[in-house]
């Protein structure tokens, strides 16, 4: 996982990549907003949290979602 900081705020694309090394999520973030590929926000930063950053919550969807591919493949081949 690649992530640009900038004064301790998000900047810049945030990059995810499986074991393999391919990309898996990329997303762009502005100031710790989530913005889209025009500069429009997506999601605004709740800077009130105690958690300013939901990169974590984002990974364990990402990889709950791999392990459930994963087995989803296993019990196929059975």
């Amino acid at each position: 996982m690649v992530v640009t900081y900038n004064h301790g705020l998000k900047n810049g694309r945030m990059i995810v990549y499986n074991k393999e090394g391919q990309i898996v999520q990329s997303t762009i973030y502005k100031e710790n907003n989530e913005v889209d590929e025009k500069g429009n926000i997506i999601e605004k930063a709740d800077n009130k949290s105690d958690t300013k950053d939901n990169i974590l919550i984002r990974f364990k969807n990402i990889s709950y979602d791999l392990e459930y591919i994963k087995y989803n493949e296993v019990l196929s081949n059975l």
